[in-house]
């Protein structure tokens, strides 16, 4: 069952020519997501996973959540997991069968055009953080600014070229995937170690 669940999903596409100059031709857009289709059903899996791994986290690490440092806490922990969200919805819009250009397209840059409007959040999440004594490094601004930021534009510039029709398109979008999804994996770490040393 699980070996079925797994298998490629069977997309018709012209037999014996090049996925990668299939993208310019209407009707055959699918085509160019089904070698991805493993690439893209390891990613949903992973950030399922860990997205849920972070529920547990959270419960644990309840107890150093204080109402004096809710908003920093909140500034921390929902990024990633919005992380981990955001590489398994497009994991999963990128699996549909059947040419849906506009419907990936759309998903790809309207996520990361979202994620873009809540950045200044969580920057004024992490100054509040500096304000109340928290022990804030550059590696927290890295992983919570400026990385998301670089990934995120990337997203939307994958996204307009699989609309239009660029060939690279759909490894950008795959690459952006595993980007936000190892950004993710990182900040969690880096938080596993922040609450460790709180407990």
């Amino acid at each position: 069952m699980l070996a079925r669940l797994a298998a490629p999903i069977p997309l018709a596409c012209p037999s014996g020519r090049d996925y990668t100059h299939l993208l310019a031709r209407r009707g055959t857009v699918g085509c160019v997501m089904t070698p991805w289709t493993n690439f893209f059903t390891v990613t949903g899996e992973a950030a399922a996973t860990l997205a849920g791994l972070m529920f547990v986290a959270v419960t644990f690490g309840s107890k150093i959540v204080t109402p004096e440092v809710e908003g920093p806490a909140r500034g921390t922990f929902s990024p990633i997991i919005h992380h981990f969200i955001h590489a398994f919805a497009i994991s999963c819009v990128a699996l549909v069968p059947g040419d849906h250009t506009w419907l990936i397209g759309s998903a790809t840059i309207g996520v990361a055009v979202v994620r873009l409007l809540t950045l200044p959040i969580v920057y004024r999440q992490l100054r509040k953080a500096e304000e109340l004594r928290f022990h804030i490094e550059r590696s927290d601004w890295t992983l919570q600014v400026i990385f998301p930021l670089a990934v995120y534009l990337f997203f939307c510039v994958s996204g307009v070229g699989y609309v239009i029709g660029s060939a690279w398109a759909v490894s950008g979008i795959a690459l952006s995937v595993f980007g936000i999804l190892v950004l993710g994996f990182f900040a969690a770490w880096h938080l596993l170690f922040w609450m460790a040393a709180r407990l």
